[in-house]
């Protein structure tokens, strides 16, 4: 599963920006550690991608493992 995160952080410098800037006032806010909450918003942008390609997010994990050829994002 870490190497999958890895890969889709690779294709997703955004997400990394975003995960860069969470502080710990911010995962106190929520109620979270830094990591917990880092880890939260990394599932909640998978899931986001998944939506977008109309994928599971297993299978959108599958895809950053290169068990399948990434699909073209459906319309």
């Amino acid at each position: 599963m870490q190497l999958a995160h890895e890969r889709f952080l690779a294709d997703n410098p955004e997400v990394v920006a975003l995960l860069k800037v969470i502080t710990p006032r911010h995962a106190r806010a929520v109620g979270m550690s830094v990591e917990a909450f880092q880890l939260s918003e990394l599932e909640r942008a998978i899931g986001r991608e998944a939506r977008l390609r109309r994928l599971t997010v297993e299978e959108l994990l599958l895809v950053y493992l290169g068990e399948r050829a990434a699909p073209a994002p459906r319309r």
